[in-house]
């Protein structure tokens, strides 16, 4: 097999491996969002939508192993060091936390009502708390910065501009995924993945330093949700 058909058939099984994630993705949102009555009780809730996520990320694992790959094929691997990844992740999410509670402040208006229910209660606070942390910091990242960003780039062919190419996708598709806190949090969050992308090449492909950014972002927001609410 020449190199070129080699690259074909490599973009291809990336494009089925893509294919698969967001069948299975659209799958089981139409089973825990429809088929199985929602619970009413909000600690449930948390607890389902966490429980949605496990499916996905086994899926992705046995795609991997199946393509004879590993998880640190995606970026899951030990950084070099983890004072160093945490505290560039800490800063980071402090960073993005202060940037976007200015551009709020200046008139940036996003649909952020759904996280209302944690303002003055404690407990769902802190159960948020640990939600955004695994669902959002590492399930979105391993999702999007890993996962897809490394199929996408593959897909694209594999060249410094295919990794270019896949990172502005990725974000998009990061960003469509927040519809829910219309136009403006849409492309908001999709900036924000773009950031995490650029982060995650300039780290060597190692995701734990945009898991932890995200992870102190999200927690930072839900502790001021707490307080405050979520901005009018």
């Amino acid at each position: 097999m020449s190199r070129t058909d080699s690259a074909k058939s490599r973009s291809i099984v990336c494009l089925i491996d893509i294919v698969i994630y967001f069948a299975a993705a659209f799958g089981l949102e139409v089973i825990f969002g429809r088929v199985i009555p929602f619970p009413a009780d909000l600690r449930a809730q948390l607890l389902v939508q966490a429980l949605s996520k496990i499916p996905l990320l086994l899926l992705i694992y046995l795609l991997l192993r199946f393509r004879r790959e590993t998880i640190a094929a995606i970026g899951l691997k030990t950084p070099p060091g983890w004072a160093r990844a945490l505290s560039l992740g800490a800063f980071l999410g402090a960073g993005i936390f202060i940037a976007v509670l200015l551009l709020e402040r200046a008139g940036l208006h996003r649909d952020l009502s759904a996280f209302s229910f944690v303002q003055g209660n404690l407990e769902l606070a802190i159960y948020q708390s640990i939600y955004v942390a695994v669902a959002a910091g590492f399930f979105e990242e391993f999702v999007f910065r890993g996962f897809l960003f490394q199929r996408l780039a593959l897909l694209f062919g594999g060249s410094r501009a295919a990794w270019i190419i896949a990172c502005v996708v990725q974000a998009t598709i990061f960003g469509y995924a927040h519809a829910y806190q219309n136009p403006n949090g849409m492309f908001l969050t999709g900036a924000i993945g773009l950031l995490f992308g650029f982060v995650f090449l300039r780290c060597g492909r190692n995701l734990w330093v945009p898991i932890i950014a995200h992870a102190f972002y999200d927690v930072a927001r839900t502790v001021m949700f707490y307080f405050t609410g979520p901005p009018a």
